[in-house]
């Protein structure tokens, strides 16, 4: 049981943007089944890292979710999928904008069929604009959203964030306008389409960076780990690695210059106040003077000395799990799930949209759909583990499918 757990959702989508969105809604309990291409699948089923020969990135992000097969080309495919949104909630695509409508599928289509379908689309640049028909991956909508532009060290070249957070950001945008949505529809009765770009998604999370420019015609350069709002803040040398200090105002950076024996520096012009400290050059003089005093201790020591006076501070944390899950519990507020992998393989999954919610909003997590050889217009494959559809089960009618999805739930509901 989970907060969405009464909504169905038809998922189109695959790769990334979109399949964050709906593993986000099944996660908190939609029913969330997701359509493939016959004999194709998702692309991520080819995207390591791999166990069991399965891919650990598909089942990740698709966790929470039945899988179908679906021809939608085929008279019959299209036939069943309509049908199928006679009963949903929500159909979510992520295709180039346009491909919906010709395959006669789009959302003047839909809204025919069930006038309470809320639709949503994530894309690189929207349904609409002069761009709207080119394809967009996250690299494109960091480079064309600026969000590159303002990535890497100082004097260097433009770079990539560490993870897709172009298509990360577009799949929470689709979800918040396709939960908008939802609400809305309780009020008017009615379904609407929510439309999220890649770029615009990169575009709204520049923040101060934008207003830099519109204020003082300034154009934001890549500045490493410092921020420009404030100072410091940064990653600073002590005797053994570099740490991170976070001064977010003007207490926190008098509290870490008690902590240094320099409450001197609050005379100094040049650091008294935060619009004097975050000029370049004051910015430079005081990293100085900060780091003449942290390379004399190792860094966990350093960071366990500036928590206790109540300022943020924090080593690197690598992606490893020695690093990351051995952490306090509740530290990180990751969830850990059992693999989506067949076999029962002891390997992990993260929540990686980080909420921590109470159980009622969220739902027992189960494996993503498993793959298989798919025959006829529609076959369907649910969670593994769980029990399943015959290999080639193939459903020449919509009654024929949804007894069987009946049939799957119980069995479902039985396993919980």
């Amino acid at each position: 049981m989970g907060a969405l757990s009464n909504i169905r959702v038809l998922d189109l989508t695959r790769v990334l943007a979109g399949p964050y969105c709906t593993m986000m809604l099944a996660d908190m309990g939609a029913e969330v089944i997701k359509i493939e291409i016959p004999g194709k699948g998702d692309d991520t089923r080819n995207f390591g890292p791999y166990k069991n020969k399965s891919s650990m990135y598909y089942a990740n992000v698709n966790r929470n979710k039945k899988g179908v097969s679906l021809n939608m080309k085929a008279p019959e495919g299209k036939q069943l999928f309509l049908e199928m949104v006679k009963t949903a909630d929500m159909v979510v695509e992520n295709y180039r904008p346009g491909v919906m409508d010709k395959l006669g599928l789009g959302y003047d289509v839909l809204k025919e069929v069930n006038p309470r379908i809320i639709y949503g689309a994530v894309s690189g640049f929207g349904c609409y604009g002069p761009y709207s028909e080119r394809p967009g991956y996250d690299i494109i909508a960091q480079a064309m959203g600026g969000l590159m532009s303002i990535t890497g060290p100082r004097g260097g070249k433009p770079c990539r964030s560490g993870s897709a957070m172009g298509d990360v950001l577009g799949g929470m945008n689709l979800t918040i306008g396709l939960l908008a949505a939802l609400n809305a529809r309780s009020i008017t009765g009615m379904g609407q389409r929510v439309d999220v770009a890649l770029v615009d998604s990169v575009v709204s999370s520049l923040e101060t960076g934008i207003q830099r420019y519109l204020v003082n015609h300034e154009i934001p350069e890549r500045m490493g780990n410092e921020y420009a709002a404030t100072y410091p803040y940064d990653s600073f040398k002590a005797k053994d690695k570099e740490f991170i200090i976070g001064c977010g105002n003007q207490g926190l950076f008098e509290k870490l210059l008690d902590l240094m024996g320099r409450k001197d520096l609050l005379e100094d012009s040049r650091f008294a106040t935060l619009l004097e400290r975050n000029k370049p050059e004051n910015r430079i003089a005081l990293g100085e003077i900060i780091n003449d005093w942290t390379k004399n201790y190792n860094a966990d020591e350093l960071v366990d000395k500036i928590l206790g006076v109540g300022v943020p501070a924090s080593t690197f944390t690598t992606s490893r799990p020695t690093n990351i899950w051995s952490k306090p519990a509740r530290c990180l507020w990751i969830c850990l799930t059992p693999s989506s992998v067949p076999c029962r393989s002891t390997a992990t999954l993260s929540n990686l949209w980080g909420r921590r919610w109470r159980s009622h909003v969220m739902r027992r997590l189960f494996p993503a759909p498993t793959t298989q050889k798919f025959t006829g217009a529609f076959s369907a494959c649910p969670a593994s583990g769980f029990g399943s559809f015959p290999k080639k089960a193939s459903f020449k009618t919509s009654d024929q499918f949804f007894r069987s999805v009946l049939t799957f739930r119980r069995r479902l509901t039985n396993a919980f």
